[in-house]
Parts: C-alpha cells; structure tokens; sequence
C-alpha cells in the first residue's frame, strides 16, 4: 500500500501522543472526558485522589490502563499518549501547584528562559502556585491548563503552535489572550500544532500541511481557528494526536483527518484528509478510546482492541509487518476491559486484571523486557503483573509508567529520564526522581526529550 516508511514516520520522527497527549482531562475539567487512549475516569477504580509520589499506601489490588519543514537540526517527532480521562487529578479543592520540568530545552519547551538542558527536575518558577490542572507536551512546545481558564504556551513557535499569531519561540510561559474568554477544557499537541477545545468551539493551529488542523486546507494558522463542523462542542468526547493526524468523537462518532500515508486513518485508502471524515468502521462499535502513533492508530472498544496504519516494526502486534489501512482486531484482547494505551513506533496497552503488555519498535529497550529486539504480538511485560497500573506514556526512546505504588520508567538515558545519570535503564525500575518524593502528582507529560510533571504545592 505505498511505502509509509520513507516520508514522516521513519526518516523524520522518532515519536508517535500522546498526549496525545496527552492532558488528563476527564477528571479535572468541565464537561466530557476527552484524551488519548484512556478509558474515562468513571470506569476506573482510581477515580477520587491524587496520588502521592511514593504512596504512601499500596493497595495493590489485582484485577483493580513527516516531513522536515526546510530544517533537518533535528528528528521529527510527537507525542502520543495514553489514557486521557485521568484518574490522579480528581481533587475536589483547587490546589496551589509547582511543575517540575527535566530534558532537553532546546527550544525553551522547559520555560525556563534558557535553551539549557536540564538534567533533573527543576521548578518552574514563572508558574509558581498557579492552579494548574493540565500540562501537555507536544514535541517542542508546552501547553498549560489552569483552573481559572488561563491557557499558557511556550517553546518552539516556527509554525504557529503556540497560538500568538507569529511563528517565534517563547521561552517562557505566556498567556495565550485568544483564549482569555473561551473557557478551555482540553488541549491535544500534535508535531507541531495545537487543538483545543472550549465551550464555544474547537480550536486548531499550527502546521496544516498534510490537513492535520482539520479546516479543508493544508495552510499554516498563526492563530486559533475554529474547525466548523464541530457546532456543539460538549458534544466531544475525546480528541487524540499523533504526528501529524488525529481522531476525535463525536455525537457518538469516531472522525479522522490529516495524514495518512500509512492508512493510520482507517479510511480503506492512503489518501490525507484535510477536514473531518467519518470512519464508518466503527459506527456499530461502542468506542471507548483511543491513541494515536507516529504511523498507527489503536482504537480501544467494549471489550475489543483495533490497530491500523504503519507497522515496520510490529507496532499493530499482528504478528506480522505487513501495514494495513483498515482497522485489524487483537484477539487477544477480546473480552478484556483495557483500561488505556499509549503508543510511538512502540504500543503499550494495559488491563484492569493487572496486565500490561507491550509490542512493536524494541530500539532503547523501551519494551520493558530487557531486549532490543522488536516484538510483533502484544507480551506482557512481567515487572508490573499484579500492578494496578494509573497511566502510560510512550516517548521516542522510553516508556514511562505510573501505577499506584511509584513512577516507573526506562530506556535511553539522555536528560528525558530525570535522574542526572548516563546510563540506560533496560528494564522497569521505580524511578530515582528523589525531587518528586513526597508530592501529590496531579498530571505529567512527555514531548520528544522534555518532561513535565505537576505536582501539588507542599505549604508549611
């Protein structure tokens, strides 16, 4: 079907969001629970309190988850997420919060005023106590959420994802005024755009080359526009991006646009949509979420697992490498309640019976059992059997895990990992992040080599 591996997936990215995506927002905000690839908050068990990092108790309960624009300075990338309805971060009072930042900074996607990688986690001073109730990741840039409605950006501009009707970097955070009277509840990063949904309306912005922003063109938007064919927006249940596509649901259907080079679209054909299209696959299926890759997608349904698009590295867990441009069923999965996935070129899915299972692009050991090989069908990864597993996120060249006895996370060293060390990390391990002992984590997300983590704000 076309040879999907040499254009924006392969020579260009790295990463698949992931954030979405990848902001938590079915517990926190107003209005539907949208995200990427988690079951909502109200079919979990973890729905009521942040956690602490450590807790400090441990229930564990078995059965209880491109194209370079004209730069070639750096791999193309996004982030894909996991499961966006987001258990943690369901307090009923508003707290006072800090965020931690660690990672690349490159393009001041740590907002910290500097281009300086920061090898462990460090405040971000400029946010200080604001009430922050979402942070979200794209590949160079961050979005914050707060709880008065402020929706901050920072990091790489050149294509107008930041929102602020230039293409220029910012590296520190900067209130977006579009939306000073929109009322956002969700954010989704893509490579290197932006939606967000408000009361009034959906909003995208950023690159529009491959008709990722979903307005039945391929411009660029310096500014929010708003995508149309959404007129009810509180009828959004979830909005997911992958590199340069997404997925969103809505009025009880599952609608697609933006690239498609791999048939990630699940459209029957390779062709780019430029404005939401139906898939009509899915029109009898009770979906309940869904994740975007680099080249793949993965629809979680009622008691049922879909994967499509690229699969050079086993990535759809078909046992094969062969893509495919209509959704394929997991059998494996049939008859079990997943509870969220997170995918990149790799896909980790897990369950409520205490599994979680890994398959695809093994590269970095980011599959979580000690190999570098590529895996074709979903294994399980045997560190978190039995585990009570919150939320996953792929990166490029780590995974990174949260259950409710710690943070887990392995793979490439490099700054991402947090822990000022140069050595990879082959297996799970529980996280040496000694800066988040003690905390209330209320949301974390990856871009391509920087991380973000709320945490609530200890006061005396």
């Amino acid at each position: 079907m076309g040879n999907c591996t040499s254009d924006k997936g392969d020579e260009d990215s790295e990463k698949g969001d992931g954030a979405e995506f990848h902001p938590n927002n079915g517990a926190m905000l107003r209005g539907p629970a949208i995200g990427n690839g988690e079951v909502p908050p109200n079919e979990l068990e973890f729905g009521g309190d942040m956690l602490t990092y450590p807790p400090t108790h441990v229930p564990v309960t078995p059965g209880g988850g491109e194209k370079p624009v004209a730069s070639n300075r750096r791999k193309r990338s996004t982030a894909s997420s996991s499961v966006e309805a987001f258990p943690m971060s369901s307090a009923v009072n508003t707290p006072s919060t800090v965020i931690k930042v660690f990672g690349s900074n490159e393009s001041g996607q740590l907002g910290l005023d500097n281009v300086d990688e920061v090898p462990i986690p460090y405040d971000l001073k400029d946010l200080a106590g604001v009430p922050v109730s979402n942070i979200i990741c794209g590949s160079w840039h961050t979005v914050v959420l707060d709880h008065q409605n402020c929706l901050y950006a920072f990091g790489e501009g050149r294509r107008g994802q930041l929102g602020f009707g230039m293409r220029k970097s910012i590296k520190v955070p900067a209130v977006v005024p579009f939306f000073k009277s929109k009322r956002p509840r969700h954010v989704s990063c893509g490579e290197e755009y932006t939606i967000v949904a408000c009361d009034d309306g959906v909003y995208s912005f950023g690159i529009g080359e491959d008709g990722q922003l979903g307005l039945g063109d391929t411009e660029d938007r310096t500014l929010p526009t708003r995508i149309s064919f959404i007129e009810d927006p509180k009828q959004v249940d979830f909005i997911v991006s992958g590199t340069h596509h997404n997925l969103l649901f809505y009025k009880g259907k599952l609608f697609c646009f933006g690239w498609n080079r791999c048939g990630q679209l699940m459209t029957g054909d390779t062709r780019n949509r430029l404005s939401l299209t139906e898939v009509k696959f899915f029109s009898d299926l009770n979906v309940k979420a869904a994740a975007c890759g680099v080249q793949h997608t993965v629809v979680l349904c009622l008691n049922s697992v879909y994967v499509a698009g690229g699969n050079q590295y086993g990535q759809l867990g078909t046992g094969n490498t062969s893509h495919s441009c209509v959704p394929i069923k997991l059998p494996i999965f049939d008859g079990v309640c997943v509870k969220g996935v997170s995918c990149w070129y790799h896909t980790v899915i897990w369950c409520d019976t205490g599994s979680c299972y890994s398959f695809g692009e093994g590269a970095h050991y980011k599959l979580g059992n000690n190999s570098t090989k590529n895996i074709l069908t979903p294994t399980a990864i045997s560190a978190f059997e039995d585990r009570c597993i919150l939320r996953v996120i792929c990166g490029s060249e780590h995974t990174l895990v949260f259950c409710i006895d710690g943070m887990y996370i392995w793979g490439n060293p490099s700054p991402k990992l947090g822990h000022g060390s140069i050595d990879t990390v082959f297996r799970p391990e529980r996280s040496k992040l000694t800066a988040l002992h003690g905390k209330r984590i209320i949301d974390f997300d990856l871009g391509i080599d920087h991380t973000a983590v709320v945490v609530e704000e200890m006061r005396p």
